[in-house]
C-alpha cells in the first residue's frame, strides 16, 4: 500500500508557529468512489485526483463496506446500480456506519422521487449520470464545504501577512500582501 504524504507546513517567520499550508481544507480529503463501470471510475478518479484529492475506487458494495470500515473517508460517492447490492441499501448502511462521512449518490436513473428516497436513506446530495466535470466538482466542493475552508484559510493568511508586515516577523511573507488568495510582492 502506498504511503500517503504528510500534511504540508509553511514556516511563517521569526517567532511564528508552524501552520498547515493553504490548501482548500488544509489537507487532502479522502474520497471513496463506489462505481462498477470502468469508464465512470476513470472519469471520477481523474477529475478528483487532478484537484489533489486522495481517491479510492471500488467496484462493489462488499468492497466499499470493507474500505469504509478500515479507514475514515471525508466523502463517499456511491453509484446506486451495483452488481452485488442495491445502492440505496448501501447508502443506508454506509450512513449508519460512517456518520462523519458525507455521501454523494450517483445514478443514471435519478428521476422522479429517487433523489428524495436516496436523501432519506442518508445521502447528502445526488448527481445524475452522465455527469460533467464542473457538476461533479461543484457537488464535491459543496459537500466538503471547501469554499468556507478556502475563505477561512485566506483570512488566516491575510492576518499572518499583516502581522509579518508590521514587524512581528522577518519571514518570507514580509513585504507582501494578499489579493484574493494569491500573495503578491508590494
Amino acid at each position: 500500500m502506498p504511503t500517503l504524504p504528510q500534511r504540508e507546513f509553511v514556516e511563517l517567520g521569526a517567532g511564528a508557529s508552524l501552520r498547515p499550508s493553504c490548501s482548500p481544507l488544509g489537507y487532502a480529503p479522502r474520497i471513496l468512489v463506489v462505481e462498477d463501470e470502468p469508464s465512470v471510475q476513470l472519469f471520477i478518479e481523474s477529475v478528483l485526483s487532478d484537484v489533489a484529492y486522495y481517491v479510492t475506487v471500488v467496484p462493489t458494495a462488499r468492497m466499499a463496506l470493507a474500505q469504509a470500515r478500515s479507514r475514515q473517508f471525508d466523502l463517499l460517492i456511491v453509484d446506486l446500480s451495483l452488481p452485488d447490492r442495491d445502492g440505496i441499501e448501501l447508502v443506508r448502511e454506509l450512513h449508519s456506519e460512517s456518520a462523519l462521512s458525507r455521501i454523494l449518490a450517483i445514478s443514471g436513473f435519478m428521476v422522479g422521487d429517487m433523489p428524495n428516497t436516496v436523501r432519506a436513506a442518508g445521502a447528502a446530495d445526488t448527481l445524475a449520470k452522465p455527469m460533467v466535470r464542473t457538476k461533479l466538482l461543484n457537488a464535491v466542493y459543496q459537500l466538503l464545504d471547501t469554499g468556507r475552508a478556502i475563505r477561512a484559510c485566506c483570512e488566516d493568511f491575510a492576518v499572518m501577512l499583516q502581522a509579518d508586515s508590521e514587524g512581528c516577523g522577518t519571514g518570507a511573507f514580509a513585504g507582501a500582501k494578499v489579493r484574493g488568495c494569491v500573495t503578491e510582492p508590494l
